[in-house]
């Protein structure tokens, strides 16, 4: 029977497509099975679920196992009762149990390998059957040969340990039998490696040393050199032949960072091509991020309107360049009064706070004292000089450039301005609210543990603000969503003509440059693994600006084309629907290459491996001025298919709309059922664009709700770097060292991030409060995009983050530990998890660092394992991991293949090779129209993710309240107060708070981060103000 998730909905609707099948002669079983792999389980939200807390262990009946699973289990379990054996033997303690153990799973091992070698037989005849060639053969006969020789040796050392009469004489053969099958039986390790000093959630710290160049020979010696002139007459009508420099073409052409990309060009035509509206634009439009280093290029600053000095002079050139305005950078260093840097950074109430928040994101800066106090800040600073015609319209008119006029639009005054108070109008008491909370479970101080912490509390508060809310809203009849939720905005200031000055004190320019310097941008560097010598192997490097919102694929290909006959063998000839698909794909016999892209375009390829081995994907960055450096390594399964999302704090609105509009061509094509459009089809733009928005999507919601939460709380945050990957992982099956089949997998998260928090008066408590939330909330949404991107209104799958396991295990009845280096001895004693999470956790407490964890494992939807925190109470930089060494999440697949997909057939090859196959016309009509329904869905998700964007930057007084906003803000409102109410609790922060006070702050955070997912029901009904220019 087809499941609910496939219903199409009626035969008046499935009827024109079938007819439209039939006239085009398009019939393809493949269609189905293809098309499924591509979409049924990404229809793609933001979060607009709620994170469901299952309250007792998961009742749901488990699939039947394979036969290579059960083998696999079989194998893990021999080893582990021998294990047992030997170390009850050593001590002289009865092992009569183990005995009898090993005694019924050697007998179940016989019918399990005859059941093997039936399985491998049915293979070899399938494989001569479909004439695949020798290659193919051979590999199929060695790894028979080796599972005979593996299994016959363990067969034979249990057996001569069952037969020794003596528990002496036992040992030694235990050992043998243990380490023989200990050797062949690779365990996979964590997918990361955990280092307690180089956390993957870091925060980038102020560098006092990192002061500005105040000489041009400093400059010089730096090695930033100026670019050498080259004549060139003019452009267009317009001429430059007259003034100095401007005749170098490089400061008309496209570089890394200045794209002259459509969109560009459209904005520089929608603003007259008019170098003063140009410059009002991005200035009144365009947030300064206190950063270093080329991060983005101009169409994604454009996208975004935010960006570094760096990116918002690329902006700007790029639009006068497109204007035909010759036009570059200028490096220098400038002085700035205090306020007016306090200003600038975000509305910080202290100096110290503002210089140091800049320093973290890595400019070069320092205060100017005077009588004691800071009134000045120097900074290194980058600008623009465009050539223009100055005199005497000063830019108004441009016929003839005769000046280089210098324009920082980076440079404005912001303020930051309160939301409403909702304690105030809701009468809420914050104490008594957490008090409430902490009284509604168990809490033990001297021990350091809470449980069963009851969120009801949160909830009635949250609800008594609701209503509050709701009537208070209806006196705000002219208020925007800025008014309401706080916001930190622009001063506008609207020129008629440009000046020839800048607005500060000038202390020295250093450089003028075309195009920006490999030292000043920002670096990523991806590779396929580290060699003996420690050197990168397969790499690739970018310009932070190349791959930053850019979608970036790492995905597995046939090596050859008896690779490629091979997995199209796999699909049985009577399959017509998903079920029918085999359960687990012979990895054995085929062999994959690693495959790097850049929007569609190999970067990398890497050396033939065989489905189902493992490959380091390392990441290695470079962030200018910072401490933010990373070498990070994730070992990724050979049929896996991810994207990897790199960011830089801005996600473009420009890009979520260009795969929104990719999605729906290719909805378009696949209603038409036309083969030839078929052909435009291909895995990287099927699954590859789905993982992208998946990847926009849990940057945005991150970017979005931490710049809400630190408004809310007059603090800023700000996130140099943000990457990692999120996609398909199929689970491997390994018979004595070798991959035997690859199974049904995980949708994975895996992320890591560089960021900077500061409060606007500087209190170091508060930023490390901050820090812990916004871990907390990127930990959550590792779960939930999994979550939202494959549920759909007939089924609501579960996820597992750090986050959410810690919750559930709560409300479950376990304990929640709040363990440190000084209180270790008593609780660590008390966590019963597995050996790569204790490894983890007790690493952590040996370098300082403090951790919550749960007693027990926890099981939900088919995964068990454990979700712990470990974070430096110093930096406030942690780890939110899952066991398995995840810094994320994980989603199961258990109802669909995505095998096929993974291993990267190419969905178009499909296609075209069963185009012979007998017509399926029905299921494939069927299948189609279900994943009309799902495109369309994500579709529609990446649209609110775009508008989520445009919330936070900059554009919350321009959003107008309608009624339908105000009846959805109340529960964003109240969850995002709630969490600054919790931080306000005389005493919470301080060190001498308890143990266990702690927790339920923490666990506190995570239940009302997990209700701030409301707020994105905001955004069905956002629009701009019909007012707003």
């Amino acid at each position: 029977m087809r499941s609910s998730a496939w219903t199409c909905g009626g035969g008046s609707q499935q009827a024109p497509l079938l007819t439209n099948l039939r006239r085009r002669h398009f019939f393809l079983r493949a269609t189905a099975l293809a098309v499924a792999f591509a979409f049924l389980n990404l229809y793609l939200q933001p979060l607009a679920l709620a994170a469901n807390l299952p309250d007792s262990p998961e009742t749901q009946t488990p699939r039947e196992p394979t036969n290579e699973e059960k083998l696999s289990k079989n194998l893990e379990t021999i080893e582990a009762r021998l294990g047992t054996l030997e170390a009850k033997l050593a001590r002289g303690e009865d092992a009569s149990a183990e005995k009898q153990a090993l005694q019924a799973a050697r007998q179940e091992l016989d019918a399990l390998d005859t059941q093997a070698l039936a399985d491998f037989a049915a293979i070899e005849a399938r494989l001569k059957e479909k004439n695949l060639p020798e290659v193919i053969l051979n590999r199929h006969y060695e790894a028979v040969n080796q599972y005979k020789q593996e299994m016959a040796v363990l067969k034979a050392n249990l057996d001569e340990l069952d037969a020794e009469p003596t528990d002496e004489g036992k040992k030694p053969k235990a050992q043998k039998a243990r380490e023989h099958l200990k050797a062949k039986q690779k365990k996979r390790g964590p997918k990361t490696r955990f280092d307690p000093n180089d956390m993957p959630n870091k925060s980038l710290e102020a560098d006092p040393n990192n002061k500005p160049k105040l000489t041009p020979e400093e400059f010089t010696r730096a090695g930033l050199h100026s670019n050498p002139y080259v004549k060139l007459a003019a452009h267009g009508t317009y001429t430059f032949d007259r003034l100095a420099g401007a005749s170098d073409p490089a400061y008309l052409t496209a570089t890394t960072e200045v794209v002259l990309s459509p969109a560009i060009l459209a904005k520089a035509e929608e603003l007259q091509h008019n170098p003063v509206a140009i410059y009002n634009w991005v200035r009144n439009n365009v947030e300064w991020v206190p950063s270093w280093g080329a991060t983005q290029d101009a169409e994604v600053t454009l996208g975004s309107r935010r960006g570094n000095s760096l990116d918002i002079a690329s902006l700007t050139i790029a639009l006068l360049r497109a204007s035909g305005i010759p036009a570059r950078y200028v490096h220098g260093t400038i002085e700035v009064p205090e306020d007016n840097f306090r200003s600038w950074a975000g509305g910080f109430s202290n100096v110290t706070a503002a210089a140091n928040f800049a320093s973290s994101g890595g400019i070069p800066i320092t205060g100017i004292t005077t009588g004691g106090r800071i009134t000045k800040v120097q900074m290194e600073h980058i600008w623009v000089e465009a050539a223009m015609d100055f005199r005497p319209s000063r830019g108004a008119v441009n016929r003839s450039a005769d000046t280089w006029v210098p324009l920082d639009p980076s440079y404005k005054a912001t303020t930051l301005s309160d939301g409403l108070d909702v304690a105030a109008i809701a009468e809420i008491e914050p104490a008594d609210m957490f008090e409430s909370f902490l009284a509604s479970g168990t809490t033990n101080e001297e021990e350091a543990w809470v449980s069963q912490l009851n969120p009801a509390s949160l909830s009635d508060t949250q609800e008594q603000a609701d209503q509050a809310l709701g009537s208070y809203l209806t006196t705000l009849p002219t208020a925007t969503v800025g008014t309401v939720m706080g916001v930190r905005e622009i001063t506008t200031d609207v020129r008629t003509v440009l000046t020839q000055s800048l607005p500060y004190a000038l202390r020295v320019i250093g450089a003028r440059y075309g195009s920006l310097p490999e030292t000043l941008q920002n670096q990523m560097t991806l590779a396929l693994g580290v060699d003996i010598l420690g050197d990168l192997v397969d790499s690739v490097t970018f310009p932070w600006a190349r791959v930053n919102n850019h979608k970036v694929t790492f995905y597995f290909r046939p090596a050859t084309t008896a690779d490629e006959e091979t997995l199209l063998s796999l699909i049985p000839e009577d399959a017509t629907e998903l079920s029918d698909l085999p359960a687990s794909i012979p990895s054995y016999l085929v062999y994959v290459e690693p495959i790097l892209a850049v929007d569609g375009q190999t970067v990398v390829q890497g050396t033939a491996i065989r489905l189902g081995e493992e490959v380091p994907l390392v990441y290695s960055t470079t962030h200018r001025g910072t401490n933010g450096s990373m070498v990070r390594q994730y070992s990724v399964i050979a049929g896996s298919y991810l994207n990897i999302t790199i960011t830089g704090g801005s996600i473009s609105r420009l890009k979520v709309e260009n795969v929104e509009q990719k999605l729906a061509e290719a909805r378009s094509i696949l209603s038409s059922g036309d083969s030839d459009g078929f052909a435009l089809l291909s895995g990287d733009n099927l699954l590859g664009d789905l993982f992208f928005a998946a990847g926009l999507s849990y940057w945005a919601q991150y970017l979005t709700q931490s710049h809400l939460v630190s408004v809310a709380e007059r603090a800023r945050h700000g996130l140099p770097m943000g990457f990692g990957s999120i996609g398909y992982e199929p689970h491997v099956r390994t018979f004595f060292g070798f991959p035997r089949a690859i199974e049904r997998g995980t949708m994975s998260v895996n992320v890591y991030l560089a960021w900077i928090i500061q409060h606007a008066d500087g209190d170091n408590s508060k930023r490390l409060s901050l820090g812990l939330q916004t871990g907390l909330l990127s930990s959550a949404l590792e779960h939930v995009v999994p979550e939202t991107a494959l549920s759909t209104p007939e089924r609501v799958v579960q996820g597992i983050s750090a986050a959410k396991a810690l919750a559930i295990a709560q409300a479950q009845g376990q304990r929640i530990y709040y363990l440190t280096p000084q209180n270790q001895a008593s609780t660590l004693p008390n966590l019963a998890l597995d050996a790569y999470s204790m490894s983890d956790i007790q690493s952590a407490l040996a370098a300082g660092k403090e951790v919550l964890a749960h007693t027990n494992q926890i099981s939900i939807n088919g995964w068990g394992g454990a979700g712990y925190v470990l974070f430096d109470p110093v930096s406030g930089g942690g780890t939110y991991r899952i066991t398995g060494g995840l810094n994320g999440g994980d989603l199961p697949w258990g109802d669909w293949a995505w095998d096929l997909a993974g291993a990267s057939m190419d969905i178009y090859k499909l296609f075209e090779r069963l185009r012979r196959t007998p017509p399926r016309l029905e299921l494939t009509a069927a299948v189609i129209q279900a994943t009309d329904k799902l495109i369309d869905g994500l579709v529609k998700g990446t649209v609110r993710v775009a508008k989520v964007q445009a919330i936070e930057h900059g554009n919350l007084t321009r959003s107008c309240l309608t009624e339908t906003q105000a009846a959805s803000l109340k529960s964003a409102l109240s969850a995002i107060h709630s969490l600054s109410w919790v931080n306000r609790i005389p005493g919470i922060s301080a060190p001498g708070a308890g143990y266990a006070t702690r927790l339920g702050q923490y666990i506190a955070y995570m239940y009302v981060l997990f209700t701030m997912i409301h707020f994105m029901n905001l955004n069905d009904a956002l629009e701009e103000c019909p007012q707003t220019p």
